[in-house]
């Protein structure tokens, strides 16, 4: 009986606190982008399939694991000013 008691504290603790809200006032980190991408082989590259491509975003999700890591190192290599990486 006390070892069920204890096991409903602590799931009534744990969905209680589960509901808590997260702070509205947090120090933010200013972000910033390139004015000039397009000097970049990359920005050249993409900027190109823009024009083909308009009004379309460019996004895909990748599924396989090993192609998304793959494709983060590519971008790594060929990066020339900074790297803006989730």
């Amino acid at each position: 009986m006390k070892v069920g008691s204890c096991a409903l504290l602590a799931l009534l603790v744990t969905l209680l606190s589960s509901c808590a809200s997260l702070p509205e006032n947090y120090p933010r980190t200013a972000s910033t982008s390139s004015a000039d991408y397009a000097s970049t082989t990359i920005g050249a590259y993409f900027e190109k399939a823009s024009a083909k491509h308009p009004n379309q975003s460019g996004f895909a999700i990748v599924s396989d694991g090993r192609r998304a890591v793959n494709a983060r190192i590519v971008e790594t290599h060929k990066a020339e000013n900074t790297l803006d990486l989730p």
